[in-house]
């Protein structure tokens, strides 16, 4: 929703509570990069993978963790590995519009913007039930950044905005 001070308070405390837990430290990067805090989110997005390495391996089989993972690690400027991890969690799981979000994020990161759009694309027009979701999520995800001055983002987000006004 847009209020960071309030969510870095949860999900720092979340990762305290939960120390084999990789996903609040990877939410606490993108909040930590809203708040003007790199240095506090590089550390919570190396925490964040070595919890995912620690957990799963070094190269993990779960779509979801691929996924985030893919994202965080384009974070931190491991393009050629976040990019692998991308694919491989559409791979595993060609269907979820979350992995199809962070497979997002980690192209645009990267600065592969059309192939980003693509896959926001494909979790808008798979996934309807979800467009709440993406709408809320792609409003303030700072991993959004390099695509908020394109006109088919821009385009995307209306017909989020349009979805959400029919009340569907």
């Amino acid at each position: 929703t847009g209020d960071f001070p309030n969510a870095a308070l949860h999900f720092e405390r979340a990762a305290e509570r939960q120390p084999a837990n990789f996903q609040p430290l990877t939410l606490l990067s993108d909040i930590y990069v809203a708040l003007g805090q790199p240095e506090r989110s590089t550390a919570a997005a190396r925490g964040a993978i070595s919890r995912i390495e620690e957990a799963f391996g070094g190269e993990p089989e779960v779509a979801e963790v691929l996924g985030i993972g893919a994202a965080t690690l384009a974070y931190l400027g491991d393009f050629t590995r976040a990019e692998a991890w991308a694919e491989r969690a559409m791979l595993v799981d060609p269907e979820s519009y979350t992995v199809r979000y962070n497979a997002a994020c980690t192209f645009a990161v990267a600065g592969k913007l059309d192939r980003a759009q693509e896959c926001l694309e494909f979790a808008f027009s798979h996934a309807p039930r979800a467009r709440a979701w993406l709408l809320g999520i792609a409003k303030h995800d700072t991993q959004m950044n390099p695509l908020r001055g394109r006109a088919d983002f821009q385009s995307l987000l209306e017909r989020l905005e349009a979805h959400m006004a029919m009340g569907s």
